[in-house]
């Protein structure tokens, strides 16, 4: 029985392992005790295949900022990795910083404890509550926190707002590579502090003058001026002409410290290239947001991670308590995580659940991308993190999981089997431009945070914003179309003629990427074009390009597929060859060929002069030539058409070619005798349909609209009236006293000299002659004909008619 019962277990292992393939080769692994517990880093986010490109690097440092600290006394937290730490070690068990830098980078196959993602990364500690107050005396930006410990007794700390970006600003300082935040104040329970969220957008203010000489004025000032309920500092005390708060600057001495906040943040991403990764924020049963672990990190520089769990059917799903919020990235696993504890040092926690611990999944594998390729910046890693999660629950990108779980291993590979070119390209053109907001008032606005260098006593300005599109070249060419984001933080350069541009400018940050190729990508844009006033509403400057012109637009993108000679492009046909010919005139037709690959054929077919239809002409070259007649007695329109064949690609081209009739060059009309006549020479509209491209259908023949010819037996008057181009030229009344006679040149009308202009606007024109059938030369079928004579042509031919020019 024991033997039939190990058969039957090892045949169960066997399917579960192929079911399962994951968890049997995370057991294979490591050999940490826990790490059968951390079968999610496996299953769900491939971290051990992600290990086949790299494990990490001491050259990556790894910053955990949370409110007390994370435990510098751990069996599973090597000292050689740990880099001094900034700020108190309060109570770290009372944080759930010791969980997340467990997850990021625990050591591994020590035998001891749980594995972590990063085997190699310098860990950091930066803790942000005090023991003691900062602030001098009251104020508005620190409050005491108190703590609830286990025992039943409570500590209380300060929390200054300022101390978030002072922290990160040390961060910056000791260079580090990838910032993870948790934010989790110290406590289960809420405590008595309650950090407000900051607002959507924040207005930037514009740079303003020293405020210490000005501190003292204010602090006199702007209390009396609120005391009197008056708007007379902070706002606009003598209209739009002269507002105070230019001079003043706002009503506080520092700035907003959420705005303060999100400014150091963005400039750990555009300045420096380092990660920001932070929590979603976790929901508690009613659905409310609990104070413990407050989402600070709404900036669009950082990775935001979601939180998912498996279903009871296996599925992977949004976890329960993740917070939605449409700036989420990607997610990573939030329930039961195995992290190290802060209660002491062999001790662990294994069933954290929270989005905190999606975020230290998320820094750890930020952490393994920059040891595989150091270059890569904050932008680069959200967007590989992005473009390679898997997705979870329904299908597409939603609030809770953003584009899905992260995948290690499909980010890694990302990176190690494409061409990664990172550059930065100057405009090469423009394609559109147009005004999308005229007259706006500048100070404050959200679309404006720009450093005035040459007009610092001009700090008014008013201007329209114009949203443009350009091709931006890379600096190597694609095999395949790549896929291409913009480094905003590191687009168009800082300096321009008049100031600086904010690296995080939203004018910057709005560039976006609309199209691509293997060649190029286009992208779209904003750009100001300013009036500077001073304090007194004089004009300083006009027309200032903020932050310059599309064209010096420098663009910073990142590119990933294979470099390489780009593929042809699409196969595109063209004809060239004469577009008017006499009738009986032979022409002789090139096709030209741009695009395609492979072996070239040609098919040229023909259309006669006023038939619609086509017809093959044998051709199977590049030339073709065929003779066109006209017997009627107008110009009628006929046509050669190519179509070329190369590889698997077909395209075609036609040619309109209009046919003069055979009673001779350049002929308009040929009457068959005297008497009232009339041409009508327009051709029917409703020709076949063809997709081929016609060269020249644009071009509008010149032909006769009407013609009289009242004769006597010794004069004429003949009357015509003309539609299309009229080309240089003089209109030739011409006489022949008989069908069997020569034709007699009578007289011209230079083609510019028209009598009049008739209802539709058409050149008109009247000449009288001396008629030859008076003469005794004059046969028994008089006819007049009307022709023209082009100057250059004529002369250039030394036709009989070149000297009526």
């Amino acid at each position: 029985m024991h033997a039939s019962f190990a058969r039957l277990l090892a045949i169960f292992t066997l399917i579960l392992a192929f079911l399962l393939p994951g968890r049997a080769a995370a057991q294979n692994q490591t050999n940490d005790p826990l790490v059968n517990q951390q079968q999610y880093l496996f299953d769900v986010h491939n971290i051990d295949q992600a290990w086949n490109y790299t494990t990490g690097s001491s050259n990556v440092t790894i910053g955990l900022y949370s409110m007390l600290g994370f435990t510098q006394n751990h069996e599973d937290l090597s000292s050689s990795r740990l880099k001094s730490p900034v700020g108190s070690l309060l109570k770290p068990k009372l944080d759930v910083a010791s969980q997340m830098v467990g997850i990021v980078g625990a050591n591994t196959n020590n035998g001891v404890g749980m594995t972590g993602i990063d085997r190699a990364a310098q860990l950091q500690s930066y803790s942000a509550l005090r023991s003691t107050p900062e602030c001098p005396q009251d104020c508005d930006e620190e409050e005491a926190v108190t703590v609830d410990r286990p025992n039943g007794t409570t500590e209380t700390y300060y929390l200054n707002l300022y101390q978030f970006s002072d922290i990160v600003e040390q961060g910056r300082t000791n260079g580090v590579d990838v910032h993870l935040f948790s934010f989790g104040l110290p406590s289960p329970f809420p405590p008595d502090y309650d950090i407000p969220e900051p607002q959507d957008s924040i207005p930037v203010n514009l740079p303003r003058l020293p405020n210490t000489p000005w501190d003292a004025v204010k602090q006199v000032v702007v209390p009396a001026a609120k005391r009197a309920n008056s708007n007379a500092l902070c706002g606009n005390p003598f209209g739009d002409r002269l507002p105070l708060t230019w001079l003043l600057g706002d009503c506080t001495s520092r700035p907003n410290p959420y705005q303060q906040f999100s400014e150091t943040v963005s400039s750990a991403v555009a300045k420096d290239g380092a990660a920001v990764v932070g929590p979603a924020g976790d929901l508690d049963a009613d659905g409310d947001l609990p104070t413990r672990f407050t989402p600070g990190l709404r900036d669009r520089y950082a990775v935001t991670v979601g939180g998912v769990e498996f279903n009871n059917q296996f599925d992977l799903v949004k976890w329960s308590n993740t917070r939605p919020a449409p700036y989420v990235d990607v997610a990573g696993f939030a329930k039961n995580v195995v992290g190290v504890s802060g209660a002491g040092s062999s001790q662990y926690d294994t069933d954290f659940t929270s989005t905190a611990a999606s975020a230290s999944i998320g820094a750890g594998v930020a952490g393994l991308l920059k040891a595989e390729m150091p270059a890569l910046t904050g932008e680069d890693i959200e967007e590989i993190l992005r473009r390679t999660a898997r997705d979870a629950g329904p299908p597409g990108e939603d609030e809770a999981t953003g584009t899905g779980a992260i995948d290690a291993d499909a980010a890694l590979s990302y990176v190690r089997n494409n061409d990664v070119q990172r550059s930065r390209q100057s405009v090469k053109s423009v394609i559109s431009k147009k005004k999308i907001r005229s007259g706006v008032d500048l100070r404050g606005n959200r679309y404006w945070n720009f450093t005035t260098v040459g007009f610092q006593n001009c700090p008014v300005a008013q201007g329209d914003l114009y949203e443009f599109k350009a091709r931006v070249p890379y600096s190597q060419t694609f095999s395949s179309t790549p896929d291409v984001w913009v480094r905003w933080g590191k687009s168009n350069g800082y300096n321009s003629r008049i100031g600086q541009v904010s690296f995080f400018n939203p004018l910057i940050e709005g560039v976006q990427v609309v199209d691509v190729d293997e060649r190029e990508l286009t992208i779209r844009g904003h750009y100001w074009e300013a009036d500077f006033f001073d304090s007194w509403g004089r004009r300083c400057a006009k027309d200032q390009r903020i932050p310059k012109l599309p064209k010096n637009f420098n663009i910073a993108y990142t590119a990933v597929g294979t470099e390489g000679p780009p593929p042809p492009p699409p196969l595109e046909a063209s004809i060239s060859g004469p577009g008017a010919l006499n009738s009986g005139q032979q022409g002789t037709w090139a096709a030209s060929v741009e695009g395609g690959s492979g072996s070239t054929s040609y098919d040229w077919e023909y259309r006669e002069p006023g038939v619609y239809t086509w017809n093959d002409l044998g051709c199977t070259g590049k030339s073709c030539s065929h003779t066109f007649y006209n017997f009627g007695d107008i110009i009628k329109h006929g046509g050669v058409r190519v179509t070329v064949t190369k590889g698997s690609e077909t395209d075609a081209a036609s040619l309109i070619v209009g046919v003069t009739p055979s009673c001779g060059d350049n002929v308009l009309i040929c009457p068959s005798g005297p008497g009232p006549l009339s041409a009508n020479t327009t051709e029917s509209s409703d020709e076949t349909t063809s997709s081929a491209k016609t060269n020249n259908s644009s071009v509008d023949f010149l032909a006769l609209r009407s013609l009289q010819v009242e004769s006597t037996k010794s004069r004429a008057t003949l009357t015509w009236t003309t539609t299309g181009q009229v080309p240089p030229s003089r209109f030739v009344v011409q006489q022949r006293p008989d069908t069997a006679l020569s034709w007699s040149s009578l007289s011209s009308v230079n083609a510019a000299d028209s009598v009049k202009t008739d209802s539709t606007h058409k050149p008109a024109y009247q000449v009288t002659v001396d008629s030859m059938s008076s003469s005794e030369d004059a046969g028994a079928n008089p006819q007049f004909r009307l022709a023209y004579a082009v100057c250059k042509f004529f002369a250039a031919r030394n036709r009989l008619e070149r000297g009526l020019c």
